[in-house]
C-alpha cells in the first residue's frame, strides 16, 4: 500500500481528510508493536514528536462540524491557522472524528480514523501537499466543552516514505462550529448557558439580528421584536451585524444578553469586545465574536461559526 499522495488542490485535500469509518474497539484496540516493530506510544504531555528528523510541537489546532463529525486540523508554530484558514501552508496534522468522546484506534489492518500528516509545498506553476497517512495511530476525545476540543493523537508514518513523522501527546482544538452551538456563553453566575440552536434573521437589507438559544424555538425565524416571549423559560445572546463582511463596532445594544422565565426575566445589552462578520453568502452569515459584559455577573460571550439565513 501505498501512503504518500501528492494532490494539486486544497479542495481534493479536503475530500480525503474527511474519509474515514467508524470501528469497535476494546480497552486500547492496539495489540502489540507495528509490523516493522515500533510501538505506538501515548503521551499526557503536549503533542510533539519527530518530523523530517526534527524536532516538531503543536501550537494551533481547530475542530470545524461537517456533516456530523469534526474535522480537526493540528500545526505548529510556523503555522497561519485559524477558523477561516483551516488549510495551512506549514506541514500540519488532519484527523477526523465523530461528535462526542471516544477512543480511535487503527494498525493498518482496515477501516479506522486515518490520522494524515500534510505536508504542503509551492512552485511556479502552483503548489499541492504531500499527504502521508499514518501506518499506525491512536486518536482519543476526552471532551467537548466550552468551545474546546480536548484530546489526544499518537501516529507513526510508514517506513519508506518521502517524509517521516512521529507524534504523541494531548491537543486542545477550538471548535469553530458545532452541532449544539458555535458560542461559549459563561458566566459567574448562573447565566451561562449551552448553545442549542442559531439563526440569522434579516432585520432590514442592511442588517441581520444573530440569535443564540439555550434550546430549539417553538417559532423559528420569528419576526416579532419580543420573539423571546414566545419561547420562556429560554436564555439568549443576540448579535446586531451588518450585511457586509467586517468588523462590528461593539456599542450598547449590540450584542444582548437575555434571560427570561415564566414569572420575570432581565437582560443586558451592554458589553465590550470585538466582533465581526467574516462571510456573507444569500444563505450563511458567518460570524466572529468575543465580548464581555459590564454586569456584575460578567458574561463572555466567544466563538467563530455560521448561522443559516432566515428566509
Amino acid at each position: 500500500m501505498t501512503f504518500a499522495l501528492k494532490l494539486a488542490t486544497a479542495g481534493l485535500l479536503l475530500s480525503l481528510t474527511a474519509c474515514s469509518a467508524s470501528i469497535t474497539s476494546s480497552g486500547d484496540g492496539l495489540s502489540g508493536g507495528s509490523a516493522d516493530g515500533r510501538v505506538l506510544k501515548e503521551s499526557s504531555d503536549p503533542l510533539s514528536g519527530i518530523v523530517d528528523q526534527k524536532s516538531w510541537r503543536a501550537q494551533k489546532a481547530i475542530a470545524r462540524f461537517e456533516q456530523g463529525e469534526y474535522s480537526v486540523t493540528i500545526a505548529g508554530a510556523d503555522a497561519v491557522l485559524t477558523c477561516g484558514n483551516f488549510f495551512p501552508m506549514a506541514p500540519h496534522v488532519a484527523f477526523v472524528v465523530p461528535n462526542g468522546p471516544g477512543r480511535y484506534p487503527y494498525d493498518g489492518s482496515g477501516g479506522g480514523r486515518l490520522v494524515n500528516f500534510i505536508f504542503p509545498y509551492t512552485t511556479p506553476n502552483g503548489g499541492g501537499s504531500d499527504n502521508v497517512l499514518a501506518s499506525k495511530s491512536l486518536i482519543v476525545v476526552d471532551e467537548l466543552k466550552d468551545g474546546v476540543m480536548r484530546g489526544k493523537v499518537s501516529a507513526l508514518s510508514p517506513t519508506s516514505t518521502d517524509h517521516s513523522y512521529e507524534l504523541a501527546g494531548k491537543f486542545e482544538a477550538q471548535i469553530c462550529n458545532g452541532p449544539a452551538g458555535p458560542l461559549s456563553v459563561t458566566a459567574k453566575g448562573a447565566a451561562g448557558f449551552d448553545v442549542a440552536y442559531v439563526e440569522a434573521v434579516p432585520l432590514s437589507t442592511s442588517t441581520y439580528e444573530l440569535r443564540f438559544m439555550n434550546k430549539i424555538p417553538s417559532r423559528k425565524c420569528e419576526k416579532w421584536s419580543a420573539w423571546m416571549m414566545n419561547e420562556v423559560p429560554i436564555k439568549y445572546v443576540t448579535l446586531r451585524a451588518p450585511a457586509k463582511v467586517g468588523a462590528i463596532t461593539v456599542a450598547p445594544e449590540v450584542v444582548e444578553y437575555g434571560s427570561q422565565a415564566n414569572s420575570g426575566g432581565w437582560s443586558t445589552a451592554y458589553f465590550l469586545g470585538s466582533a465581526e462578520v467574516t462571510s456573507l453568502s444569500n444563505s450563511k452569515i458567518g460570524y466572529s465574536l468575543n465580548v464581555k459584559s459590564q454586569a456584575s455577573d460578567e458574561i463572555v460571550v466567544i466563538g467563530q461559526g455560521t448561522a443559516e439565513i432566515c428566509p
